[in-house]
């Protein structure tokens, strides 16, 4: 999408696929559910792989810095840098039990992270 900025394949088909109901509207809450629930939900419906949890929170990072540079973020979407620091504190290590790697908090345990 962007010269010099990571994009995997498989994680981008789950992004777009998953958000395909509102492509161009993007909230810090929106993100915290993709990355949670969304994209795992999304894959196990298509019955197909998840991408790694890397590779998700590059090729998310990417998908809104290209939406933002090319105007298609929609008028109610978070600011950009509130929609890269959501992406940073819900994309936490799993295994680590409360918090994610900024102290956020995460979601109820029911939820199973990606990213």
């Amino acid at each position: 999408m962007q010269v010099g900025r990571p994009v995997d394949r498989d994680a981008l088909a789950a992004i777009v696929g998953a958000t395909a109901d509102r492509p161009h509207w993007w909230t810090t809450q929106r993100v915290a559910e993709l990355l949670w629930d969304g994209i795992v939900t999304w894959c196990r419906d298509q019955a197909v792989g998840l991408p790694a949890p890397s590779d998700v929170r590059e090729t998310l990072t990417t998908y809104l810095r290209y939406l933002s540079a090319h105007g298609l973020l929609g008028p109610d979407s978070d600011r950009p840098a509130a929609l890269r620091r959501a992406i940073a504190e819900h994309g936490r290590p799993p295994g680590r039990p409360g918090a994610d790697r900024r102290g956020g908090q995460r979601p109820p345990a029911s939820v199973t992270p990606i990213a």
